[in-house]
């Protein structure tokens, strides 16, 4: 028990004080599991938490979002159905030694890190290419379609926008060999 004193105020006696007991209570333990959920929705709900797993790149049918932030995908990506997304976040490490090939439909890919040993190819349909660091060692084609392809870092083998109506940003970065197909293109 605590035990406290205090004076009360405008007391007739100099020396008036009470003495109040209070019970001391331990604080409640909290059960494993309940850490756990408390634990898993805090990761959830914070910015940048997102967990860094290898880059394994198994195709799935339908609209696929795969995500290359460490280690090696031990081969080729090739994922023809649906619109599809590759994610290489900033500051990951991943790599994939082949060729990444995507077929007809929206497909997106974001290098903000990483490798890709091989050459891309983002099939027909309107496709995006984002790079601001990271390296493409072959070309990258985008194929048949309303294009856009943004660098402002990173380096590419070679760009090839094919048909359709596609735009280009280059505003840093380096392209090794050529860029083919651009109908609007902005370079700063």
């Amino acid at each position: 028990m605590w035990h406290m004193k205090n004076s009360l105020p405008n007391s007739r006696s100099e020396d008036a004080q009470v003495t109040v007991a209070s019970p001391r209570r331990k604080p409640h333990p909290l059960h494993p599991w309940l850490i756990s959920i408390l634990s898993t929705t805090a990761f959830a709900l914070l910015p940048n938490s997102a967990a860094f797993a290898a880059c394994v790149l198994g195709p799935i049918a339908g609209n696929t979002v795969y995500t290359c932030d460490s280690g090696d995908s031990g081969g080729s990506l090739t994922d023809a159905d649906g619109d599809n997304t590759l994610n290489f976040p900033a500051g990951g490490t991943g790599q994939i030694s082949g060729n990444v090939t995507f077929g007809v439909g929206t497909d997106r890919i974001d290098m903000q890190s990483g490798t890709i040993t091989g050459t891309v190819d983002q099939g027909g349909g309107t496709d995006f290419f984002t790079i601001g660091a990271g390296t493409v060692a072959g070309n990258v084609q985008q194929g048949a379609g309303i294009d856009d392809f943004n660098m402002s870092g990173g380096q590419i083998g070679s760009l090839n926008q094919g048909d359709g109506l596609d735009t280009f940003t280059m505003t840093g970065g380096r392209i090794v060999d050529f860029f083919d197909d651009g109908d609007r293109a902005v370079m700063i």
